[in-house]
């Protein structure tokens, strides 16, 4: 147990013998707190497999509870049968240069948090079931959670490295799916994700997750520089609903397997979306790149690149079916597409594409609904445009300037 002032450093392995049934370091002060720990250096090996967990350890190889300036630096941590490191309240923490190989999260914080660095992490998972390499939550699992919960304020994340089958990067609240409702009154503001890498594996990638849409969980994020199968706004697995964030901002986001590389899913409503380049490492392609079927008051995309080394159907650059209020793209370049654009979308009278380049992309568009599309500064080797009308009193309009419309086809 560590107490306030001190700092451990290791270079010698330390594995917990069997049936100790704890975590290997935690803090003395348990839920009353302490302030001014470090860690620096030392492999730490749970033995998670030969531990028998309990309440009110559930199985997580390190402890911290209601902490003040805690740094764990240079460490690496094996074999926890729960979280690696597992923080529940904590203000002025750094994790960084942290490397993993376990059971289940790498690491796991839980509110109240305020001014958190998470920095360098690796995660080389190669055996159970594996889950998220950092997750930043509201709420759990009844028993999870020790202190009561609390705001998340000024979280940056920056580096991750992982073949996790599960999420890079998690931050989610909890909600009815697990019988709570009072975690409603908290929500996460000021959240940077930087370097985030998640290659050869079909997993969500980055997961902005929660199962409730009435109150915005998610006030501000910028992600910078991920490439993962998917970031994902919305439910994970079997939980309905979806997320409410007031402000997403995107810049450098790569598909790094066929996956759709953003999706922002029925049910989860987002007040601000802007992305800023957006695309796939180049492979054969097959999905959507964007998918956006929540309820979004401004969404745009600049920079949307999707270039297939063969035509493969039913991709598309950007399938719309949730209700948006409006839209702009700006420099988009397309290659063996099948569809271009796909929207479906309600009620959508501002939806502006500036600068467009399709090769070999036999719809550039596929419309339905009540929308008008207009596009300027088209290069398109084709230019097929299928507009269809449903509902009483429905009205669809494309304009593409500088082209005449014949049937479905458009010519200079």
């Amino acid at each position: 147990d560590l107490h306030s002032f001190p700092t451990r450093r290791s270079s010698d392995p330390i594995k917990l013998k069997a049936q100790s049934n704890g975590p290997i370091i935690k803090n003395a002060g348990n839920t009353g707190g302490n302030s001014d720990i470090t860690i620096d250096g030392g492999t730490w090996d749970q033995n998670g497999l030969n531990q028998t967990p309990g309440s009110p350890w559930i199985g997580w190889a390190s402890q911290f509870l209601n902490v003040t300036r805690l740094n764990i630096l240079n460490t690496s941590w094996l074999n926890a049968g729960k979280y690696a490191v597992f923080v529940n309240g904590g203000t002025d923490v750094v994790i960084e240069n942290t490397y993993c190989n376990t059971y289940s999260d790498c690491i796991h914080l839980g509110s109240p948090l305020n001014r958190v660095i998470v920095r360098n992490v690796r995660n080389n998972w190669t055996a159970g079931t594996g889950d998220d390499t950092v997750a930043i939550g509201i709420g759990d699992y009844t028993g999870y959670y020790l202190i009561p919960p609390g705001n998340v304020q000024n979280v940056l994340i920056d580096g991750v490295q992982t073949n996790t089958p599960w999420n890079a990067v998690k931050l989610f609240r909890v909600g009815v799916s697990y019988g709570h409702t009072e975690y409603n009154a908290y929500n996460m503001s000021g959240v940077t994700i930087r370097n985030v890498v998640q290659q050869n594996v079909a997993s969500y990638g980055i997961a902005l997750v929660y199962d409730d849409a009435s109150t915005p969980y998610l006030l501000d994020c910028e992600v910078t520089g991920a490439e993962v199968p998917t970031l994902l706004v919305g439910a994970e697995g079997v939980y309905g609903g979806g997320s409410s964030i007031e402000r997403l901002h995107i810049t450098g986001l790569t598909a790094s397997v066929d996956q759709v590389a953003l999706n922002v899913s029925a049910g989860s409503v987002v007040a601000d979306l802007a992305v800023d380049g957006i695309g796939t490492l180049g492979q054969s392609y097959s999905h959507d790149l964007v998918y956006l079927f929540g309820t979004i008051g401004h969404a745009s995309i600049n920079g949307l690149s999707l270039k297939s080394p063969t035509l493969i159907s039913p991709s598309s650059g950007l399938h719309v079916a949730g209700a948006i209020g409006s839209f702009q793209g700006s420099n988009w370049s397309m290659e063996n597409v099948a569809e271009g654009l796909d929207s479906n979308a309600v009620n959508t009278n501002q939806f502006q594409i500036t600068n467009w380049k399709a090769t070999n992309v036999p719809y550039l568009i596929g419309t339905s609904g009540t929308q008008t599309i207009t596009i300027n500064n088209l290069i398109a080797d084709t230019v097929n445009v299928l507009t269809v009308v449903t509902g009483a009193g429905a009205a669809g309009y494309t304009n593409v300037y500088g082209y005449t419309r014949t049937g479905t086809a458009w010519s200079p």
